[in-house]
């Protein structure tokens, strides 16, 4: 094989870096922006991935690992999500109450 050539086959897959981005996202999940940004990333990579595993492009090795990846990446931004709702809400309550407070 010559240096120049390409590599024939499927090429390896991102299943741990989707796990861990999905993981990550659920343990950040508090952390509104954090937890966010890794979950759309895991949402985004293992989507990804697991379309070119069905069109043969990808080693199809790593898919249960991508598939869980992907769905710790979906509830961790859903999480974060409600997270970011909750701590933006409470701000205007706290901050509405200190304009209505007499003084």
């Amino acid at each position: 094989m010559d240096m120049m050539t390409p590599p024939t086959g499927p090429v390896m897959h991102r299943g741990p870096k989707v796990f861990t981005m999905g993981l990550l996202a659920m343990i950040f999940s508090g952390c509104a922006p954090a937890g966010l940004v890794l979950g759309l990333m895991a949402m985004s990579w293992g989507k990804s991935d697991l379309d070119q595993m069905k069109a043969g492009r990808l080693d199809r090795e790593g898919y249960s690992l991508t598939v869980a990846g992907r769905i710790l990446g979906i509830v961790g931004a859903i999480l974060s999500a409600v997270s970011l709702l909750y701590w933006a809400l409470f701000l205007f309550i706290m901050i509405a109450g200190a304009a209505s407070a007499p003084r």
